[in-house]
């Protein structure tokens, strides 16, 4: 980028100089004309993009007789600060929704196995519960047996038994609550975006 030192008109590309000298013959190894500079680049410097923002000034002549990028970094608004802010946790409290719901829908664990909990299982898993609730029994064809994640499979011999692995899934369900408000408070007590950022479903 380029610089003109008559108009302090910047940034200026190589293209844009000749489109305006269309009368001057430039060599292969482009040269502007006099009164434009070449500016140095120069990184940005290090800031906060939640409170602060970064601008490129005019380029200024350093004392070594070239111009280079000139940046400053300024605060942003309080009420602009604590709009994103309000929104960050808006998005943030959707997430961990999400998470949790995720969590629910993923797999359980009885007696050592890693039962699946999506949806599909889930509806199987409720309507053996269904069976159990209104009938007192099995489904007709119950293996009397649960494939577990790993292909093996878990032995209910009785409805004690399934009865167990079901309140082995209610008591993830309710663990994954309990993770879920733990994130809600600590996101209801964040003051900055990057607390809310470092909110983890870990």
């Amino acid at each position: 980028m380029y610089i003109n030192t008559t108009t302090n008109i910047y940034p200026v590309t190589e293209q844009q100089i000749k489109q305006l000298n269309e009368t001057i013959s430039f060599p292969a190894l482009f040269v502007p004309p006099e009164e434009y500079k070449y500016v140095f680049p120069k990184p940005a410097p290090s800031y906060n993009p939640n409170t602060q923002r970064v601008q490129e000034q005019t380029p200024v002549l350093t004392v070594l007789g070239h111009y280079e990028q000139s940046w400053v970094v300024t605060d942003i608004n309080p009420e602009v600060i604590a709009a994103n802010l309000a929104s960050a946790k808006l998005q943030k409290n959707l997430q961990i929704n999400k998470w949790r719901a995720e969590a629910n829908q993923t797999s359980f664990t009885h007696l050592g196995k890693q039962i699946a909990c999506d949806s599909l299982s889930r509806s199987d898993i409720d309507a053996v519960a269904g069976s159990v609730s209104l009938n007192g029994a099995f489904p007709v064809g119950f293996p009397n047996a649960w494939k577990a994640m790993d292909n093996t499979y878990l032995s209910l011999p009785d409805i004690d038994s399934f009865k167990a692995m079901y309140t082995s899934m209610t008591l993830q369900g309710t663990i994954n609550f309990g993770k879920s408000q733990t994130l809600k408070t600590a996101l209801t007590n964040a003051t900055t975006i990057e607390e809310v950022q470092a909110l983890a479903w870990e």
